[in-house]
Parts: structure tokens; C-alpha cells; sequence
């Protein structure tokens, strides 16, 4: 297998796949990323390729539309061509191989997965399922590490620009052991093109302070109305930031409306949590969601 196309808006999930493909016995190949279909057909009409990997969503041309115009060429209809989608589930994979598809693989993709998928597509046998399983965590592990970056890149900006304030990750662990059960808290859903949920929850006297900066208030109290309003606003800002940051760049997304309150709150354990502090206070974001935090 000499060239590979991996068609996806987002550069993390070329990246991915990328990888995945490396660690699945892919050596020397030549990738070709693109970000949607129509630059896929460009590309296509230059350089022949030995099979496509392409995402659904995708700003201009989508996934669907790609596997249509491949399938509708004499030149390309040869060409196979994996979907690998978040919306996946078996009516999904039966229209798109209806289409023409080879294979439909769910996000997020593992090297195990994409193994599988192509085992029958190389010649040379060099697939080998020991050295996939030694490091699909190592590649998880850089993705997650982007993920963590682009979340200290949202709050710092947020802060910076919302409430005159620095936020820096809390790199010592001083509020590691926080207890969170008096927190403040809002959380937001992620709609397309990643499900996913974004939480962040706040000391309350930084709420409080921050509730204060945002309203223009001097000495009185916030109200509860306030507060509520401030986290929401707070977690709209960081989560269309990390949206755009880390997922989809200036492809559109949509995320549901946030809620907000108070006390603890019980996170799955895949949650990715970063701690920063504001001053004398700390804030916590919460990430998660397998495909928001593998997109």
C-alpha cells in the first residue's frame, strides 16, 4: 500500500488515523490529507491512491457526497473507501455500504480497529496485532495531550478577556485534593460534530468575584441569578473556544444550552480534568465524552 487519502476537516483526526495506520504495519507510505471532499476529488485527479479514509462531516463537500463521486467514476470506483463516522450504527453502515463503502468504522478509531478493517488490503503481510496492542496508548496519549492544551489556551483566554484575569494551570497541585462538594458549576453539552460534555466548576468565592466583574457590581452580593448567568457565560466562552481549538477549527459545530448549579457533580471515568488557579481560587474543566476527547 503506497498512498493513502485520509479526508477530515480536523487536522487532530488525520492526525489519528494517521498514526493508527502507522502502528497497523503502514511503513513508507505516502499520506494525503485533505479537509473535504472537494479537495479530495482534486487531489484524486492528480495522484492515484490505494484506498481513502474519509470523515462524514465535512464543511463543502461531506463524506456521503465523496463516497458518491468515487463510486460514480470510471477512474476511481476502484478505489476503496472506509467511513469513519461518529454516527455510527447499523442503519448508518447499511446506506453507506449500499453506497459503495468498504468498510464504516465508529469513532474513535483504535490501531486494533483499523487493523482489522485493512488486513485484507495489504499484500505484504506486515500487519501484526502484537505491536498494535503495545502502543494504541501511547497514541491516545498524545491526542488527550492536545486535548489538555487547548483547554489551558481556552480558560486563559477567557479569563483574560472576560474578567481581567490569570488563569494558570495548577502545575503544583496545590488544590489536587480540593474538596468540590460547595463548587459552583456549569456544564454544556457538545452536539455536532462530537457528542461530548464540557463542566466547569468554581470556587465560590471566585464565582462570586467573578459574578461581581462581569455584572459591575462594587460591594452588594451576586444573586444566585447571577451566579447561574456568570458560569453559563463562562462555559459557553471556554467550550466554543475548545470546540474550535481542538476539534473543528473553523468548521461550524453546535452545542446545546448550558446549566448551571451547585454541589458536587459525578463525572464518567473517562472525564479529563484540568486544574487551574485565579488568584487565591481555583477552577476545574471537565472534558468528556470518548469521542469529544479522541476527536
Amino acid at each position: 500500500m503506497k498512498k493513502v487519502m485520509i479526508a477530515d476537516d480536523s487536522g487532530t483526526a488525520r492526525m489519528f488515523t494517521r498514526r493508527c495506520l502507522e502502528i497497523s504495519g503502514i511503513q513508507g507510505a505516502e499520506f494525503i490529507e485533505v479537509p473535504n471532499g472537494v479537495e479530495a476529488m482534486k487531489a484524486l485527479a492528480d495522484a492515484a491512491v490505494d484506498v481513502i479514509f474519509t470523515d462524514l462531516n465535512m464543511p463543502d463537500m461531506d463524506g456521503v457526497e465523496l463516497l458518491r463521486e468515487v463510486k460514480a467514476s470510471q477512474k476511481l470506483k476502484h478505489i476503496p473507501v472506509i467511513v469513519v463516522t461518529s454516527a455510527h450504527n447499523p442503519a448508518k453502515e447499511a446506506e453507506l455500504v449500499g453506497l459503495g463503502a468498504y468498510r464504516v468504522l465508529g469513532k474513535p478509531v483504535s490501531p486494533a480497529i483499523i487493523t482489522a478493517a485493512i488486513e485484507l488490503l495489504l499484500s505484504d503481510g506486515t500487519v501484526k496485532g502484537g505491536a498494535v496492542k503495545e502502543e494504541v496508548q501511547n497514541v491516545e496519549a498524545v491526542v488527550v495531550e492536545k486535548l489538555h492544551q487547548a483547554v489551558e489556551k481556552a480558560v486563559g483566554e477567557t479569563f483574560e478577556n472576560m474578567a481581567f484575569l490569570e488563569a494558570n494551570r495548577d502545575s503544583d497541585g496545590a488544590f489536587a485534593g480540593v474538596r468540590m462538594d460547595d463548587a459552583l458549576w456549569s456544564r454544556l453539552e457538545t452536539i455536532s460534530p462530537v457528542k461530548g460534555m464540557i463542566t466547569i466548576l468554581m470556587h465560590p468565592k471566585l464565582a462570586s468575584e467573578l459574578t461581581r466583574v462581569m455584572f459591575g457590581l462594587s460591594d452588594e452580593n451576586p444573586t444566585e441569578s447571577m451566579l447561574s448567568d456568570a458560569m453559563n457565560e463562562f462555559v459557553n466562552t471556554i467550550g466554543g473556544r475548545l470546540m474550535r481549538y481542538y476539534v473543528v477549527a473553523e468548521k461550524t459545530f453546535k452545542l446545546g444550552l448550558p446549566s448551571a448549579g451547585r454541589g458536587g457533580v459525578v463525572f464518567s471515568a473517562h472525564a479529563q480534568k484540568d486544574m487551574f488557579t485565579v488568584g487565591d481560587g481555583w477552577l476545574c474543566v471537565v472534558v468528556e465524552g470518548k469521542e469529544m476527547i479522541l476527536s
